[in-house]
C-alpha cells in the first residue's frame, strides 16, 4: 500500500468519472434538491463543480482535449451564448449554465475513453429506482405515497390528485418521471439489440429491467416518451443489424403488433390501461395545444427571423407558461435560421457520426464498444424524434442527450485514433 504513487491514488480519469457521476445523480435527482435548496443553488453548485472537474482533468493530463471532435458543438455554444442576452437581462441564467457545464462535458470527456465505461449501468441503476418507485406508489397507492412523499414536497405536487400520485414516482411532475423511465427502457433495450446473444443469465436480467421500466412508462401515462421510446428502439434495430432487418425485423413488427393487440383487449378491463388509451383517443385536441404554441413561436419568429427573440424567452413572450413542445420551432424562434441552422449541424452531425462508426466497426468493434454506441444511438434517435412533439432540448432530458453525445464523439475517437493528435500544454 505504501508503494502506490500518488497518480495512482487521484489520477486524471477521477476527474470525468466525477463528473459523470455527479451528472446522473443531479439528472435524476435534481427534484429533490431543489426541494431543499432555494433559488436553483443545487444548480450552480453542479455546474461549478463539474467545471471544476474537467479544468482539473486537462491540468492532471497536461494536453489541452481535441475540439476538432466536437466543433460544431462549440459553434452551438458560441449561438447560444449570443442569444442568452434575455436570459441575462432577466437573471434567468439556469438553463444556460446548465448548458455551457453539459457542452463542456461534450468537448472534454472525448479525450478520456474510461468514463464511458461504467455510464450506463450506473445510469440504468439510479434510474431503476424511479422505475421501482413508481410501480410500487402504483400497488400500494395511495397511503404509501402520502406517507412517504407528501411530507417531502408538502403536498401532491404536478396537479395531481393523491389516488394518482403513482404517476409522479419520485419526482415532482408526471412528464419528468416519463423521462427516467424512458431513459432506463432505452438503454436496456438498445444493450438487448446490440448483444442478443448474451450471458442467459444477463439477458434474463435486462429483460425484467426492460418489462419493469415499460410498465413503469406506461403509468405516468405519458404518449410522447412510450411511442417514441419504442421506435427508437426498432431504428436502433436495423441501425445495429443492417444485414438481419428483414427476418428479424419481422418478429419486431410482429411483437409490437401483438403487445398492441393485447393492450387495447385489456384497456376496457383495466384502469391503468384505459387511462393510457384515453391519452391516445382524446378527440378534442389530441395536440394538448401544440399547433398553438407552434403559430406563437412562428409569429415570434417573425420579429427577429434572422437571430431569433433570445435563448429561453418564448416562455415569457408567449405567455403560455409552457415551451412550444417541438424544439426545432423553438430553436427557430429563440435563436434565428442562423441559430437553428448551426443547431441541426450539432444535432445531425454528432448522430450521422456514431451511426457511420457503429456501421463502419461493427465486426471489429468489443462487446463493450458496441454497447457504448449503440445506447448513444438509441438515445439520439430518441431525442431527435421526440424532439418533434416534446421539450427535450428545455427539459432533463438534454442531460441524457448530451451524456450520449459525449458518449459517441468519445468511441469515434477510440475508434479512429489516428485522426487526432493530442496537443501537449505549454
Amino acid at each position: 500500500m505504501n508503494n502506490i504513487s500518488k497518480r495512482s491514488v487521484l489520477s486524471a480519469e477521477h476527474f470525468p468519472y466525477a463528473a459523470m457521476w455527479l451528472t446522473l445523480v443531479y439528472f435524476y435527482f435534481m427534484n429533490l434538491t431543489e426541494n431543499y435548496v432555494a433559488n436553483g443553488l443545487d444548480g450552480t453548485i453542479y455546474a461549478i463543480v463539474v467545471f471544476l472537474c474537467l479544468v482539473f482533468y486537462v491540468i492532471f493530463n497536461k494536453h489541452i482535449p481535441r475540439f476538432k471532435i466536437s466543433f460544431p458543438w462549440l459553434l452551438f455554444l458560441i449561438m447560444m451564448v449570443h442569444s442568452s442576452q434575455w436570459a441575462i437581462e432577466s437573471n434567468n441564467l439556469y438553463w444556460v449554465t446548465m448548458y455551457v457545464a453539459l457542452l463542456l462535458m461534450v468537448f472534454v470527456l472525448p479525450d478520456c475513453p474510461s468514463w464511458t465505461e461504467k455510464l450506463w449501468s450506473k445510469l440504468v441503476f439510479m434510474g431503476m429506482i424511479h422505475v421501482c418507485a413508481t410501480i410500487v406508489f402504483y400497488f400500494c397507492s395511495p397511503w404509501l405515497y402520502s406517507s412517504i412523499m407528501v411530507p417531502i414536497w408538502g403536498k401532491v405536487p404536478g396537479g395531481q390528485s393523491l389516488a394518482n400520485a403513482y404517476k409522479l414516482g419520485l419526482s415532482n411532475h408526471y412528464s419528468t418521471n416519463s423521462i427516467y423511465c424512458s431513459a432506463v427502457l432505452l438503454v436496456v433495450g438498445a444493450k438487448l439489440v446490440v448483444n442478443p446473444n448474451a450471458n442467459p443469465k444477463e439477458k434474463r436480467k435486462d429483460i425484467i429491467c426492460l418489462i419493469l421500466a415499460l410498465f413503469a412508462l406506461m403509468l405516468t401515462t405519458k404518449r410522447g416518451p412510450l411511442l417514441f421510446a419504442l421506435l427508437a428502439l426498432v431504428v436502433t434495430y436495423y441501425i445495429c443489424n443492417p444485414k438481419n432487418g428483414v427476418s428479424k425485423g419481422f418478429y419486431v413488427v410482429l411483437a409490437v403488433t401483438l403487445a398492441l393487440i393485447v393492450f387495447y383487449i385489456l384497456a376496457p378491463f383495466l384502469p391503468l390501461f384505459g387511462d393510457i388509451l384515453s391519452r391516445f383517443s382524446e378527440s378534442d385536441d389530441i395536440s394538448n395545444n401544440r399547433f398553438l404554441f407552434w403559430e406563437k413561436a412562428y409569429d415570434l419568429f417573425t420579429t427577429s427571423k434572422a437571430w431569433g427573440i433570445g435563448w429561453g424567452a418564448f416562455v415569457r413572450r408567449s405567455k403560455t407558461g409552457t415551451s412550444a413542445h417541438n424544439i426545432y420551432i423553438q430553436l427557430l424562434c429563440e435563436t434565428g435560421i442562423i441559430g437553428l441552422t448551426v443547431s441541426l449541424l450539432a444535432i445531425i452531425s454528432t448522430y450521422r457520426t456514431a451511426v457511420r462508426d457503429y456501421r463502419k466497426n461493427r465486426t471489429v468493434m468489443t462487446m463493450q464498444q458496441k454497447y457504448i454506441l449503440g445506447c448513444a444511438i438509441a438515445a439520439q434517435t430518441y431525442v431527435i424524434a421526440y424532439g418533434f412533439t416534446g421539450n427535450c432540448l428545455y427539459d432533463m432530458t438534454v442531460f441524457f442527450y448530451f451524456l450520449s453525445c459525449a458518449a459517441s464523439l468519445t468511441m469515434h475517437q477510440v475508434l479512429n485514433p489516428k485522426k487526432f493528435k493530442k496537443q501537449r500544454l505549454v
